[in-house]
């Protein structure tokens, strides 16, 4: 199959397309080998990494397979949008609906039957005694971001696996379906093949497969001889991956957006300073004003904002959740630059990830001569893998191209800082993929940043004077 030309994959999937189907975006090399591959299963995973395409690899086989209707997919919070707006690109003859809001908005969304295409979130499912996907079957089940069912005590993982059980096709998607062990397979495996390969009991798997080997202070299963190599060759049967590098005609730089949700103090805390201002009016008397509480509404969505007894640091912080699933998922291993823009979101992000042994760098407004050597040690070593920068360092022209991947933690107000600290990740790596991530609160002032810096205008240049400071917030 890889011996083949762009006109032969074309040829096999005009042979068995559904009349009618069409490609809206052009598949690439890579996406039509994928399509051509999982065309012969009823199940399969595109373990492909990153910012590869593997979401219009699952929209286009559904749509391939001329499954029209009575489709699920379920992903992470961060990514319900993200979803919504590539189907309606990939394939836009699908109606889609994104299942969110009260028990009762969700059942309401499901049962009303209008939409071809439902995605809904892990976090819904894991609360799904009351939402009617389970009591329904499917043509098709999606499961983005299959990690999240690796643990097969979650109870996530068996609502997943009940799901599959009751859906004609399946397609597990994750760009990192093993991190540490291939025993995180049986759960995601489960969802494509139904246990064709590793049985539908977690345990008796395990116990085939593993040995129990006491430990001074824990217990740990240790594969036998021969094992990594049968499970990995077991998830290739039906399963195909490719990385970045593989991929040919990939754009140079891609962009994507997780969005999260504040819930708990985080929350109150904005609501509680938007009631008590946002009913103020904008004049030119009062604009440094303005300007200091925007900043505010910006801090608390990044979880550390300044009061007066010092910093106070939410414990329930959105964006640090989704920065963490992030780390240890997609981005494990990778070199990554975190962008933030205030100094409590820089000391916190690098304290975050101090704690989980990463052992970042930094490199903050103000700082000397050393930021040079800095981001060449950052390049340049093996195990220093993140670096934390402030946006107002874009103008160093520091290099660092050893990353290929920057979080964007919080933008800055200024559109123009925000452009130079993109392009540090550049540099020498001009011929590779760079992938921006905006980590970004739902409802909140994060959107009515990128509103604005998508016009190519400063955020506080936004601000009119006569409007109240709740229409812009």
């Amino acid at each position: 199959m890889l011996g083949l030309d762009r006109k032969e994959l074309f040829g096999i999937i005009d042979e068995v397309k559904p009349k009618g189907f069409k490609f809206y975006r052009k598949p690439l090399d890579h996406q039509l080998l994928s399509l051509v591959f999982g065309i012969q299963f009823s199940g399969v995973g595109f373990w492909h990494e990153m910012r590869v395409g593997k979401s219009q690899c699952a929209i286009d086989l559904t749509a391939l397979k001329g499954i029209r209707n009575n489709i699920l997919i379920v992903t992470v919070n961060a990514a319900l949008e993200s979803w919504e707006a590539e189907i309606k690109e990939v394939q836009p003859d699908y109606r889609v609906e994104v299942v969110r809001g009260s028990w009762k908005e969700k059942n309401m969304i499901i049962d009303r039957g209008v939409a071809d295409m439902y995605i809904v979130s892990f976090d819904s499912l894991s609360k799904a005694e009351r939402l009617p996907v389970l009591n329904r079957k499917w043509n098709m089940l999606i499961v983005d971001e299959s990690r999240m069912v690796m643990n097969s005590t979650a109870k996530r993982s068996k609502l997943c696996m009940k799901l599959a059980k009751k859906s004609l096709n399946r397609i597990a998607l994750s760009g990192l379906p093993i991190a540490k062990s291939m025993i995180e397979l049986f759960c995601q495996q489960y969802c494509i093949d139904l246990g064709l390969n590793l049985g539908s009991n977690f345990n008796a798997f395990r116990w085939l497969h593993y040995d129990e080997v006491s430990k001074w202070t824990h217990k740990e299963w240790i594969p036998r001889a021969g094992t990594d190599e049968k499970l990995s060759a077991i998830m290739y049967e039906q399963g195909i991956r490719y990385t970045q590098d593989e991929c040919l005609h990939l754009p140079g730089r891609q962009d994507m957006v997780r969005w999260v949700d504040m819930s708990g103090d985080q929350l109150k805390f904005y609501n509680q300073l938007k009631a008590d201002n946002g009913g103020v009016i904008i004049t030119k008397k009062n604009k440094f004003f303005i300007e200091a509480i925007a900043q505010k509404f910006h801090q608390i969505c990044g979880g550390w904002v300044k009061t007066e007894d010092g910093v106070h640091a939410f414990d329930n912080n959105a964006k640090i959740r989704e920065l963490e699933y992030l780390l240890d998922n997609d981005l494990f291993g990778k070199k990554v630059v975190i962008v933030a823009s205030y100094v409590a979101e820089q000391n916190g992000i690098l304290d975050f990830l101090h704690k989980k042994g990463l052992n970042p760098l930094s490199i903050m407004a103000g700082s000397g001569s050393d930021v040079f050597s800095t981001a060449k040690l950052f390049n340049e070593s093996i195990n220093r893998n993140h670096i934390v920068v402030s946006p107002k360092v874009g103008d160093k022209a520091i290099n660092l191209a050893g990353a290929h991947y920057m979080v964007f933690y919080s933008q800055d107000f200024d559109i123009d800082r925000n452009k130079q600290i993109r392009e540090r990740i550049r540099g020498l790596a001009q011929k590779n993929i760079s992938t921006y991530i905006k980590i970004m609160c739902r409802g909140s002032t994060d959107e009515r940043v990128e509103e604005v810096l998508s016009t190519n205008r400063s955020f506080i240049s936004k601000f009119v004077e006569g409007r109240r400071l709740k229409d812009l917030i």
